[in-house]
């Protein structure tokens, strides 16, 4: 049996009060996975995203080209990335109580749709960054399409909403 001396407790009592390095902070969850989609948080490895995953703050979400996946932040707003896609959630801030929210990302290259849960309905409260510019989104649904596909243009489609 090995015996600590006073000093050597002393030492160990105060590297458990030092504080822990903090948690990666979770924005969402993978709803729907589709092939392949890979999650590469910060200062992290690239990890395969599978079904219920927690989507990490300004996490990059990449899709090949069969790759499709659902992000379900808590407020009810979805993102879908397409194939061959990339998008980060680059902050989301919810107030379940004052049922307010606001989501700030940023769309690559690729196709997605926006379905706006709390964000769209607060002032301000969806912005996207894309290739071609920021979008901010009111109450909606959008379609993006940045595949840059021969022949289609970029686009942003409202499907459904106030404004985009």
């Amino acid at each position: 049996m090995t015996r600590l001396t006073p000093l050597a407790v002393l030492a160990m009592a105060g590297l458990a009060m030092l504080p822990a390095p903090a948690a990666a902070q979770s924005v969402g969850i993978t709803a729907a996975v589709n092939q392949t989609a890979v999650g590469t948080p910060p200062a992290a490895k690239p990890r395969t995203l599978v079904l219920g995953d927690k989507v990490i703050h300004n996490e990059r979400i990449e899709t090949n080209g069969k790759g499709l996946l659902q992000i379900l932040l808590v407020d009810g707003t979805s993102f879908t990335v397409g194939p061959n896609s990339s998008l980060a959630i680059d902050s989301f801030v919810y107030d379940p109580a004052a049922g307010t929210a606001k989501v700030a990302a940023t769309l690559g290259k690729g196709v997605f749709r926006f379905i706006g849960g709390k964000t769209s309905k607060s002032p301000d409260g969806a912005i996207l960054n894309t290739p071609v510019g920021t979008v901010g989104i009111r109450g909606g649904i959008g379609d993006f399409d940045f595949s840059g596909q021969p022949g289609i243009p970029f686009h942003i489609d409202m499907l459904f909403g106030d404004s985009i």
